[in-house]
């Protein structure tokens, strides 16, 4: 995990997902090493997998575009 990401932001976010194919929730857990996904199924896995990553990549170049803003200031 990252400094420059909101994991709880990242995790309320994907709370409110709602498998496609069961119309379950899943459980999400937030690790040392990422989040901990429990799912009824892979392929709701895999979305979600795939949503956090695009939201902690979006965090992380929105982060680093302010710092470089930020500097530039100075």
């Amino acid at each position: 995990m990252s400094e420059f990401t909101d994991n709880e932001a990242i995790k309320s976010a994907l709370l409110n997902e709602i498998c496609p194919v069961h119309q379950k929730y899943s459980e999400i857990e937030i690790s040392a090493t990422g989040f901990k996904f429990r799912s009824c199924c892979k392929e709701f896995n895999t979305i979600l997998t795939t949503k956090a990553t695009q939201m902690a990549t979006n965090q992380i170049k929105t982060s680093l575009i302010n710092t470089f803003k930020n500097s530039l200031k100075r």
